[in-house]
């Protein structure tokens, strides 16, 4: 990070990932039939007996992914983001209305880009597939798992994972230590999005079921201890459950209460100066905290409640 290496251990819960900006030039030879979702820009593609060669192409990105299936089908449509059209990809196996779902990611570009700071790539793919979790984010590429069926919990995962793109991708942060920072503001970014898109119901839904998961772990016996401060190492969560309920749970919360507190235009305005002052770096919590104490000087006290 920044010219220096971290030693951090693989922990099994959360991201355990943590990497400046790189770019990623890519040859991929695979058997013909098989299609290549990936991170970038397919620059070359040529038929080579059985096998197909391919060249991407993914600049300034924060990792790179690649996914390859046979029973690939492909829909493409396009977003705006400040006035440049963005090639959105939607690679899935079967979605009944693969048109919507890839339509839903392009608005969800849309609304970031207009709110947030401009996507800064000319493609963006998103991939239904087995990648566990529900889904995960890559370097201008979302993955939804196939386990997500559910229609509502579909659409917030689709727009959970695209506003990873700016909150990891373009703004990248310690998820080691902070992994609160990205995933909590990615979990409000979605709702957000919900609520300006004039579901209510998604916003208010979401934040009471992190209320429930946060009191659910606090009412848990002394014995058994839970440790509900956010500002702690990958290693020192016990379980996925715990890891969910601080970072994500208690995360949104940090956030819908910051919100409350500066309203939508302070909150534009807070992330629109976080992104612009932090866009193709590593973040600190400070970078955030100062942010939200430029729109607010009540935010400090905020984020001192929640971070302890």
């Amino acid at each position: 990070r920044n010219g220096e290496w971290r030693e951090d251990a693989y922990a099994p819960v959360g991201d355990p990932f943590l990497s400046d900006i790189s770019s990623f030039y890519v040859t991929l030879d695979a058997p013909a039939e098989y299609v290549a979702a990936a991170s970038g820009e397919v620059t070359s593609s040529s038929l080579r007996g059985t096998e197909r060669h391919t060249e991407i192409t993914a600049e300034n990105v924060r990792d790179f992914a690649l996914f390859l299936s046979p029973d690939f089908e492909v829909y493409v449509t396009s977003a705006q983001a400040d006035g440049k059209d963005v090639r959105v990809a939607y690679y899935h196996t079967g979605d009944g209305d693969a048109a919507r779902t890839a339509r839903l990611a392009a608005d969800a570009l849309e609304f970031f880009s207009s709110e947030f700071g401009a996507y800064p790539y000319p493609f963006f793919t998103l991939v239904t597939t087995e990648v566990g979790a529900g889904g995960m984010e890559y370097g201008a590429l979302a993955a939804v798992d196939t386990s997500v069926t559910d229609e509502q919990e579909r659409a917030i995962t689709v727009v959970h994972e695209t506003a990873h793109q700016w909150w990891f991708g373009v703004v990248g942060s310690d998820q080691f230590n902070d992994p609160w920072q990205d995933e909590g503001l990615t979990e409000f970014s979605a709702i957000f999005f919900f609520l300006s898109h004039g579901d209510e119901e998604v916003y208010r839904s979401s934040v009471a079921s992190a209320k429930a998961c946060l009191a659910s772990y606090l009412a848990l016996p002394t014995e058994i201890g839970f440790d509900p401060n956010m500002r702690r190492h990958l290693s020192t969560y016990v379980s996925v459950g715990e890891y969910v309920a601080v970072t994500y749970c208690k995360g949104l919360l940090l956030f819908d209460a910051l919100y409350a507190l500066v309203g939508d235009d302070g909150m534009r305005e807070a992330l629109t100066v976080y992104f612009s002052e932090n866009a193709f770096s590593v973040a600190d919590a400070e970078d955030i905290i100062s942010a939200f104490t430029s729109v607010h000087p009540d935010a400090a006290a905020v984020f001192g409640e929640y971070l302890g």
